[in-house]
């Protein structure tokens, strides 16, 4: 088998567990939304095998991409001292806005934590709602508040 011919494979393997989870555990959210949240299948493809728990492989992938947006956030309130990077990104935004980029970092949080109650669980319902959940989250609160801040970030860079 070529190289494309492997990720083929993986996709459709991953596509069909998927299918199966989705119509056994009601996962609301179809596949391509998912997807285009929280790029599931290039984790997939990276990793090289899809796990035969593919709920709890999708969660890990949720709560991985909130943390990282969490900790981008954060350091723009709260920069490293010995990163001029996050120093001078601080410095974009005044007391007001670093109170809004908080409460995108506290909107997730709750969902985020869930996670670790899933991991100890193990309750495989709970992680489809935590899936369909996450992507309710994420198009209708998260993404939307912080493309401005990125938008915001970029052109600030571009001036300097």
């Amino acid at each position: 088998m070529t190289k494309r011919e492997d990720r083929a494979e993986l996709i459709k393997e991953f596509q069909e567990k998927f299918k199966e989870a989705k119509k056994q555990f009601d996962l609301k959210s179809d596949f391509e939304e998912i997807d285009e949240c929280f790029f599931i299948t290039d984790y997939i493809l990276s990793k090289g095998f899809v796990s035969q728990d593919i709920l709890m492989q999708m969660c890990g992938v949720i709560v991985d991409t909130f943390y990282s947006w969490n900790n981008h956030m954060h350091n723009l309130v709260i920069p490293n001292p010995q990163n001029m990077m996050q120093m001078s990104e601080t410095k974009m935004f005044n007391e007001v806005q670093k109170k809004e980029i908080l409460g995108i970092i506290k909107s997730s949080m709750a969902l985020v934590r869930t996670y670790t109650l899933l991991v100890l669980n193990r309750n495989k319902k709970a992680e489809a709602r935590f899936i369909d959940d996450s992507v309710k989250l994420w198009k209708k609160n998260y993404a939307p508040k912080i493309l401005p801040i990125m938008k915001k970030i970029v052109d600030e860079w571009n001036k300097k």
